[in-house]
């Protein structure tokens, strides 16, 4: 979920954007966030728990071994 919260303003708006001074970019987010919270979206998480976890037993052992 974070990683969507940073790359949807970063290819929709950061990406074709020119910002000569800090304050331009923070500008810039503070106004793509306001936008997107008028009118937000529900997110539904579809994956399952045991699918998940699994993941990371694996990932897990992955780095114990490396």
């Amino acid at each position: 979920m974070a990683e969507w919260f940073f790359r949807d303003p970063t290819q929709n708006r950061l990406r074709r954007g020119v910002f000569p001074q800090v304050a331009d970019l923070i500008e810039a987010i503070q106004t793509y966030v306001d936008r997107r919270n008028q009118a937000p979206k529900r997110f539904f998480w579809t994956a399952r728990a045991t699918d998940t976890l699994a993941k990371i037993h694996c990932a897990s052992r992955a780095l114990d071994m490396g």
